[in-house]
């Protein structure tokens, strides 16, 4: 299966694995920061927890990034992060509607969590 056409570049071919990681380390770590300190106005645990398994994971996909060699054979690494990263989120948030809106979570008393 061809990925990319003849031409294509992808932003670490272009820049260079270390803007990738640059970017990334902002990116993931300000948007931790940002959801954290809105969450943490309402939900101090789940902010917390929210924060630390975050952290956990910016250094797990930090270390998957610095393998990368910016070579056009990355490109199936970097989109099996990126979807795993974003299920990880979307389960989050699906995790934390379950809890708050439906008897599971006020079943096990975790919706006064939320």
């Amino acid at each position: 299966m061809k990925i990319l056409n003849e031409g294509d570049e992808t932003f670490a071919i272009r820049y260079g694995i270390i803007a990738v990681i640059r970017f990334f380390q902002t990116a993931f770590f300000g948007g931790l920061a940002l959801i954290f300190l809105t969450m943490l106005q309402q939900h101090f645990w789940l902010a917390f927890g929210f924060f630390a398994i975050g952290i956990a994971a910016g250094f797990w996909v930090g270390n998957l990034l610095k393998r990368l060699t910016a070579e056009r054979t990355d490109y199936e690494m970097v989109m099996r992060i990126k979807f795993i990263v974003s299920l990880a989120f979307v389960l989050f948030l699906i995790s934390v509607l379950l809890i708050k809106h439906t008897l599971v979570g006020m079943e096990w008393g975790l919706d006064v969590l939320l």
